[in-house]
């Protein structure tokens, strides 16, 4: 809600990267504000895109915050949605028909719908009409609840743009129509719009069918879909950072990264630290959604040791938590653990 505030956390890698200096700025400020340190403020009702940018190489990241009205008593969403297909690669997409392979299905969740990179899903299959509408699918493992779909209009021809559409939505059975839009138009090249759905509820697959393009051509084209759902304020500010923990890709073996996740009732997790890493003392501490320390240890990656088991205490809850790896407490990764 308007008023309300966030912070967005995002790390540099590798983690011995010299210049660490980052950018934020709003493409709306007068829906969502970001001081320098990735503070969002909630300024006015609706969408606004947040980026970070590294000052050595120009490496961008995203994230879209929508501002709501506040919460009423018949349980309406309060703050921030979510987009329910994060992280990239969540779910199984299919589609009507791919212009592959470089404007295919996953382009259209791949939360690069930004000037200059040309990502977009392309459907080259015919003019979409209600009875064969040019559609593109996301099949959860769960059900999850969705509120608003954004859709991110593409780099070039107008006509190619959604005009009439749909979205679907199934737990495995017959599809029920969840919102209908007619006559809308983008007015700008990657221009976010956010639409809210008639009847939202929560599925495990949702379709979005095309039924009519701007100027009844063959090609219908999008940049990026989003789906936005309301989940607890903790879970959505986690939901939020994880989309900037990798601003700079790095070579695999120079990653922080822990198994099995979800942790299981054993709570042991194995832990792969950088090794970019050597001789050098690393901090590993893990924190509540609340922000309370419930774990913290000491490895010191020496000798070409890169693996550590990790016991956790067996009383910790179920639930997502925060595991940051410190070098000699500066470098940090930070990932999302979840225990079952």
């Amino acid at each position: 809600e308007t008023g309300a505030t966030v912070q967005l956390l995002a790390t540099v890698l590798p983690i011995n990267a010299t210049d660490k200096t980052l950018s934020w700025s709003s493409n709306d400020p007068s829906i969502a504000t970001v001081d320098g340190i990735g503070n969002i403020t909630a300024q006015g009702i609706g969408t606004a895109i947040i980026y970070v940018t590294t000052n050595d190489g120009g490496h961008t990241a995203t994230a879209t915050v929508t501002v709501t009205e506040p919460t009423t008593a018949n349980g309406t969403c309060n703050g921030i949605l979510t987009d329910i297909s994060e992280p990239v690669g969540s779910g199984t997409i299919t589609s009507r028909n791919d212009f592959l392979p470089a404007e295919d299905r996953f382009k259209a969740f791949d939360n690069k719908a930004i000037q200059g990179t040309f990502s977009k899903w392309l459907d080259a299959g015919g003019i979409p009409t209600s009875a064969d509408p040019s559609w593109i699918q996301l099949a959860l493992s769960e059900a999850k609840r969705v509120e608003r779909i954004v859709i991110t209009s593409a780099n070039d021809d107008y006509g190619r743009d959604p005009m009439d559409f749909r979205l679907m939505a199934s737990n495995g059975g017959a599809f029920t129509e969840v919102g209908s839009w007619n006559g809308e138009t983008f007015a700008q090249r990657y221009q976010s719009r956010t639409f809210e759905l008639n009847a939202p509820g929560s599925y495990s697959t949702y379709r979005l069918e095309i039924t009519k393009n701007e100027d009844d051509v063959e090609m219908t084209q999008l940049a990026e879909i989003e789906l936005l759902g309301c989940v607890p304020e903790s879970t959505q500010i986690i939901s939020l950072t994880s989309k900037f923990n990798s601003i700079h890709n790095d070579f695999q073996e120079n990653e922080f990264s822990f198994s099995p996740n979800p942790v299981g009732e054993n709570r042991i997790v194995t832990l792969h630290l950088p090794n970019n890493l050597t001789d050098t003392e690393v901090m590993v501490t893990i924190y509540s959604i609340e922000g309370k320390l419930v774990h913290s240890s000491k490895f010191w990656n020496a000798n070409g040791v890169y693996n550590f088991e990790l016991q956790l205490n067996r009383s910790l809850p179920k639930g997502i938590y925060l595991m940051d790896a410190r070098n000699r407490g500066k470098d940090v990764y930070r990932k999302k653990i979840i225990l079952k």
